[in-house]
């Protein structure tokens, strides 16, 4: 467990790196099997207002953004100033044209990038692992893991932008 000074308290980093085998789409649209490598990576804080970072009010704007709903699916009841933000990046070993993917859960719920409106909690989730990234007191693995959840948020807002919208 970290505690820091920076609007992010009780940080907890955990990864499970695995493989399955199963069917995938290639950027062509079309469907193959083989091995996909899997990895899920958590991430555990409290956030809090502080002189470095106002990361509960960061949280809590992206929310009334997104929507009403928001408010009640991404928000823990118990502990309101809690999230648990879980990346699971899926991608094939061996093809250059599968298209990797991640799905983001927030506080358990699952979070679709199908509408402009979602897009301030990929804002703040890449501001947030860029910040948990910089801290001093985190490992170089915790950092490393904060880093690629980073990516996986830039990658799939970009391809949203780039593809969808």
């Amino acid at each position: 467990m970290q505690v820091s000074f920076t609007g992010i308290n009780n940080l907890y980093i955990g990864k499970k790196a695995y493989s399955v085998y199963g069917s995938y789409a290639t950027r062509d649209g079309n469907i193959k099997e083989g091995e996909k490598n899997c990895l899920d990576v958590l991430i555990k804080c409290d956030l809090t207002d502080s002189k470095k970072g106002n990361h509960l009010s960061d949280f809590q704007t992206a929310l009334e953004k997104v929507s009403s709903y928001a408010q009640v699916d991404y928000i823990n009841e118990q502990k309101p100033k809690h999230i648990e933000l879980l990346a699971q990046h899926t991608k094939v070993a061996g093809d250059k044209d599968a298209h990797s993917f991640t799905v983001f859960k927030l506080n358990g719920t699952e979070i679709v990038l199908d509408d402009p409106k979602i897009l301030p909690l990929y804002t703040f989730m890449a501001r947030l692992t860029r910040d948990i990234a910089a801290l001093s007191k985190v490992s170089d693995a915790q950092q490393a893991y904060a880093r690629a959840v980073n990516k996986y948020v830039h990658d799939e807002a970009v391809y949203y932008i780039d593809y969808v919208m």
